[in-house]
């Protein structure tokens, strides 16, 4: 067995927070990258 197959979670087993909390920090990197490349100047 694989580590990635040892290491699946069922969906009924998932953490809704933690899907939540990874989007919204995903989306917290998002931001940065496109104002910081944007030529955000101070």
């Amino acid at each position: 067995m694989s580590i990635a197959a040892a290491n699946t979670v069922p969906v009924a087993q998932r953490i809704a927070a933690l899907d939540v909390l990874r989007g919204v920090a995903i989306c917290g990197i998002l931001l940065m990258n496109i104002y910081s490349t944007g030529g955000a100047r101070e």
